[in-house]
């Protein structure tokens, strides 16, 4: 630093050049940046080597420099706010103020400026001395950031925070506390802050309170507890957190308190622990399977599961992936693996997928079930729940259904057939008994030497032959029992067999297995031959050209309720003893679509067909109250099973019936029917074997005319299909005018069809048409000679 004047006295010289460096040393050494101004012109005369460091110039370069290049950049009037406080400090005023400086690189830091007036070197100067605040304002800045946060949280912390005092003597009280805490007491700051705890609250609670506070400080550490007080807001539970806090002289002198109210927190996870127990409970117990699936692979599941897959326990299952329990293909021919992995996938895409898989338990077994995916959040992922429900059984009742189904439709079908079979073979016997009746009587009235005789016979014959096709119609439609008496199954069998072995192929080899001590059953025996016949010659038939054998077995069973409903749907039979007829081939067996059709009339399956077959013996097993049970398999043959009801009492052998003379007939006979070709036909027929005839074309007609003169009726032959009154009702109208009177009743329908409403009151026979002359003669000269 430079000095005023100089001294020629040697001694002294140095004693100032030593007394200037010892100034300057100082000048460098200060801790602060200092500048010496020139007090008009303010520019800068010296700066000592703290304010190189701080602003990052040369000495040389900071003497050169304007005050302004030292700062930081700032508007006109901070510069000319900048400008007065030097004046001020100039003029005698000191001035102390912060800044924002600039150092060389352009980074501006906080300092403290102190500008006063100063003698330096015996000249008046202004000596500024600038401090480095910046970490210090930081600081404060970041003190003040903390307080403003404390105090934020301290004031809108939705938690009670308080302090405990804890002084050396004496009881605790509250030194502070925030508004959530004045909430939770329900009492004002002033009601206490600052007081003991015992002038505030309950006894009980202060010895509860001061417990956990005196076990805090015994811990020298944080404590955390749950407890159940009434602190003014009734019975709540509070999560306690106590902090002791020690005083500069090492003593807990201070306890920083959180008490947070989890009453609502605890009763909403009490809620969820129940709900998440009563999930479990139906998760585990549930009758379905139920699992999780996280990452495709299977990571819980219930007991259900286990013993559907019939696993030895969930650890079997856990971590598989749904192919491993899976056939290696689905029905649709697709790979297991690939398919399971495209329905997570879709379940995720949609949120829940439904679909029918195949799954195979630990032994092999498939089975069908029906699987819900479901997309769920666990966490902090989506994870699928799956059920399984096992379709087996309802996949059988499906088919049970489908089965039932089939068998009503064909029933109804066999139904509406057996109807349209009935009335027209009823209809036709009516125009085969007038054409019979004409030939019949042609003959008769002829000399048997007649050239046209043997026509005439041709003729009936050709009617006769149309009147078995008819009977067949009859059979089919049910309504074909004609003469009906108890038979013996095996018997009838026996008597067939010369003639069964003469019609099947002769590379088909008969087997008979006819259990001893069968019971009868009550049928017509030329239809029960039938049944055996069609049966015989459909296994035959299955055989075709290749060798076999052909088994025909008889037994006898109890069938219950359950087996008729499952296995006879659609026919009423009676739970009881049944006798059976079985007939078997290994012959190629039936595809499903032929077993739907071979009941369909004419329906074969060889180039030639045979008439009604099948169709006509399911007529007569319906007729007779017998079921039907088919078993066949492709390649492995067929067996045909019926079921007659058994009944008490034994089959006669069947005998000739006595030969009668014919004898001339006398009497006068009421003919009633509704054709007129029967009339014209049957009434001369009458007439040629002796009687009188009076005509009636329906029973309201046949009534009257009985009515005018019952006494002088002898016989009355009538049809029981008739408009306006049938059969029936006017032979009930007849027997009330005259009890004893004698009716022939006539149909195209059988005998039992017919008149089984009127058996045992009194009817004197029964015609079946079409019939021959003799059979009318027999007919009449019975119930006449009655």
């Amino acid at each position: 630093m430079p000095l005023p004047h100089e001294s020629h006295d040697r001694p002294t010289e140095d004693l100032l050049r030593q007394h200037r460096q010892a100034t300057r040393d100082l000048f460098d050494a200060v801790g602060d940046a200092l500048f010496v101004h020139d007090l008009d012109t303010g520019a800068i005369l010296d700066v000592n080597l703290r304010a190189l460091d701080m602003y990052g110039y040369s000495r040389a370069e900071l003497l050169g420099l304007d005050v302004a290049a030292l700062s930081e950049n700032l508007p006109p009037y901070a510069q000319a706010k900048a400008h007065a406080w030097m004046e001020q400090a100039a003029k005698g005023s000191p001035q102390v103020f912060e800044w924002r400086a600039r150092h060389r690189s352009g980074r501006c830091f906080w300092v403290e400026v102190n500008m006063r007036r100063s003698l330096v070197g015996g000249i008046e100067r202004l000596l500024v001395a600038v401090r480095d605040i910046d970490t210090r304002k930081a600081e404060e800045a970041a003190r003040r950031d903390a307080e403003e946060r404390y105090l934020g949280l301290f004031l809108n912390s939705p938690d009670a925070i308080f302090w405990i005092g804890v002084p050396e003597e004496g009881p605790f009280f509250i030194e502070d506390a925030n508004p959530a805490q004045e909430a939770s007491l329900g009492l004002p700051r002033a009601a206490f802050v600052g007081k003991p705890l015992k002038d505030w609250l309950s006894e009980e609670l202060v010895e509860h309170l001061s417990a956990n506070y005196r076990r805090c400080l015994e811990a020298g550490a944080p404590i955390e507890y749950e407890e159940i007080a009434d602190i003014g807001s009734g019975l709540r539970t509070y999560l306690t957190l106590l902090v002791p806090l020690r005083n500069s002289k090492g003593r807990f002198h201070r306890i920083a308190g959180i008490s947070t109210d989890i009453t609502e927190r605890k009763r909403v996870a009490a809620e969820n622990l129940e709900q998440e127990r009563l999930f479990r409970l139906l998760f585990d117990r549930s009758g379905d399977a139920n699992l999780l699936i996280d990452d495709s692979r299977f990571v819980d599941c219930n007991q259900a599961t286990v013993a559907i897959l019939g696993a030895p326990d969930t650890a079997s299952v856990l971590g598989t992936h749904p192919s491993e329990l899976s056939p290696p293909f689905q029905p649709d021919g697709r790979p297991s693996k690939e398919k399971a992995d495209e329905m997570i996938a879709l379940a995720f895409e949609h949120g829940s997928h439904q679909f029918e898989w195949i799954h195979k338990k630990l032994d092999g077994t498939e089975f069908p079930v029906e699987v819900m995916l479901t997309a769920i959040p666990w966490k902090g992922k989506q994870i699928l729940h799956t059920t399984w429900r096992d379709r087996t059984e309802a996949k059988r009742a499906e088919a049970q259904r489908r089965a039932l189904e089939a068998q009503f439709q064909q029933a109804q079908k066999l139904e509406s057939l057996g109807v349209l079979a009935g009335g027209i073979a009823h209809d036709f016997n009516n125009l085969l008994t007038a054409v019979l009746g004409n030939l019949n009587l042609a003959r008769f009235k002829l000399s048997p030497e007649s050239p046209v005789v043997p026509y005439l016979e041709n003729a009936e014959r050709t009617v006769l032959k149309a009147s078995d096709l008819t009977k067949q119609m009859l059979a089919y439609s049910g309504k074909g029992r004609f003469v009906v008496k108890l038979h013996n199954i095996n018997e009838a069998v026996s008597e067939m067999v010369h003639l069964l072995q003469v019609s099947i192929s002769k590379k088909a080899f008969l087997r008979l297995n006819l259990a001893e001590g069968l019971p009868a059953v009550e049928a017509d025996g030329a239809q029960l031959q039938q049944v055996v016949m069609n049966l015989v010659t459909n296994a035959s038939d299955a055989l075709g050209d290749q060798e076999g054998f052909i088994s025909i077995s008889t037994g006898a069973t109890e069938l219950d309720s359950d087996f008729i409903s499952s296995t006879f749907p659609t026919e009423a039979l009676a739970p009881g003893l049944y006798v059976t007829l079985e007939v078997s081939d290994t012959g190629h067996g039936m595809s499903p679509e032929t077993m739907a059709r071979i009941f369909d009339p004419f329906f074969t399956t060889k180039p030639t067909g045979r008439g009604l077959g099948l169709a006509a013996m399911l007529g007569i097993l319906r007729a007779h109250k017998a079921g039907l049970r088919i078993y066949s398999e492709e390649g492995k043959g067929s067996c045909f099973k019926t079921y007659f009801p058994a009944v008490a009492g034994q089959a006669l052998a069947s005998g000739l019936p006595a030969s009668s003379t014919p004898m001339a007939l006398q009497g006068r006979v009421l003919l009633v029917d509704d054709e007129a070709t029967i009339l014209d036909a049957i009434g001369p027929a009458l007439e040629a074997l002796g009687l009188r005839v009076i005509l009636a074309r329906d029973g309201q007609e046949a009534v009257d005319a009985f009515r005018a003169d019952p006494a002088s009726i002898d016989l009355v032959l009538m049809d029981l299909t008739m408009p306006r009154m049938d059969g029936r009702d006017a032979y009930q109208a007849m027997r009330r005018l005259r009890p004893d009177a004698r009716v022939v009743l006539s149909s195209g329908y059988n005998e039992i069809e017919s008149i089984q409403s009127l058996a045992g009151k009194g009817l004197a026979g029964f015609l079946q048409k079409p019939y021959t002359l003799e059979a009318l003669r027999a007919a009449v000269q019975q119930a006449l000679s009655t």
